[in-house]
């Protein structure tokens, strides 16, 4: 009697069975449906997966695989995030921290994940030597911080990158920002946007976060 497998649908004849055009066809044909990526959205995903199988969401432009019990991302994608290129100002400081002036917008995080933050910005001062320094921040939460040197000119843009790991604590939505404030000097600071420089904060998703060692 021919046994049907679990995982793949497809069919093993018995020893002293005769071959079967039809089982045959039927095997190669799941085989064909097998190969790459199953190609759906974020609500047609195959209802009975293998483990291991991966697909391609249209309407996000996520990759995943199912793990067995759930639709992994697959290492290395780009969540989400902003990119502000319409020129002029995004926030401005003195003494006092500016208002977010950039945000990724919400992310759907998941409990336990590395993701990546990073954030390009171009900063002005209206007086020359100012510095500046420049937060990643959740919520009220600073995840980073980059103090810069002495602007060059006054109203001359700078560019500046800044890049922090992030462990999920919980799973669910989350929105971080960028903002200024000044450092140094006595003119007021303020962040950019440029249609030419395309400053941007956006999130990366790495892995489980056992990726990130400890030294």
């Amino acid at each position: 009697m021919s046994t049907t497998l679990t995982r793949t649908g497809f069919v093993l004849p018995a020893g002293p069975e005769t071959a079967s055009i039809a089982v045959l066809n039927s095997n190669f044909q799941l085989i064909d449906a097998q190969i790459g990526y199953t190609i759906c959205t974020s609500t047609t995903r195959p209802s009975t997966p293998i483990t291991g199988q991966p697909i391609y969401e249209t309407n996000t432009g996520f990759r995943r695989y199912w793990d067995g019990s759930a639709w992994q991302l697959f290492p290395g994608q780009v969540l989400g995030g902003n990119r502000y290129s319409t020129t002029g100002s995004l926030g401005t400081s003195t003494t006092t921290e500016s208002a977010a002036a950039m945000t990724t917008g919400a992310l759907g995080l998941l409990n336990g994940a590395l993701y990546s933050l990073c954030a390009q910005v171009e900063w002005q001062s209206t007086i020359a030597a100012d510095a500046a320094t420049i937060r990643i921040k959740d919520g009220s939460t600073v995840l980073a911080t980059k103090s810069t040197q002495a602007i060059r000119a006054a109203n001359v843009s700078e560019i500046e990158y800044i890049e922090v790991p992030y462990v999920a604590g919980a799973t669910g939505n989350k929105t971080f920002t960028v903002t200024i404030q000044r450092l140094a000097g006595t003119g007021t600071v303020s962040l950019r946007g440029n249609s030419a420089g395309n400053p941007f904060i956006l999130a990366k998703y790495v892995g489980p976060s056992a990726m990130l060692g400890s030294v």
